[in-house]
């Protein structure tokens, strides 16, 4: 089930042979605003998604934007953590395999595009 809604979150996005890695990895750019990652947790049963963009180091206020943007008070639609590391802002979202449809994945990713150009 899982491979069959990453492959048509792939083909919505253009892509028609995205699937996981045998590490149950997908990374890919994203134009202008970094990389994105699909991660497989079978363990806890959970589809991790992240988008990972680089911030000039010297930007003091950004820290501040992904603690504001991550708190409860927004009510976001996904559940969302936000960090700093190695340069690059961090925004990560869980999708419970039960919940893991393809327009699931686009909505996440979308959510997490809109939330990182928040903090650019």
């Amino acid at each position: 089930m899982i491979t069959h809604e990453i492959e048509e979150f792939g083909r919505r996005m253009g892509m028609s042979d995205l699937e996981l890695s045998q590490d149950g990895i997908i990374a890919f750019e994203v134009e202008d605003l970094g990389s994105l990652h699909i991660e497989q947790d079978e363990e806890n049963e959970e589809l991790f998604i992240y988008l990972a963009t680089p911030v000039p180091p010297y930007n003091n206020d950004i820290p501040k934007k992904v603690l504001e943007l991550c708190s409860y008070k927004h009510a976001h639609p996904f559940i969302l953590h936000g960090g700093i590391h190695n340069d690059n802002v961090i925004f990560l979202s869980r999708i419970s395999y039960r919940d893991v449809k393809a327009s699931t994945i686009e909505n996440t990713t979308q959510f997490l595009i809109s939330i990182t150009q928040k903090v650019l």
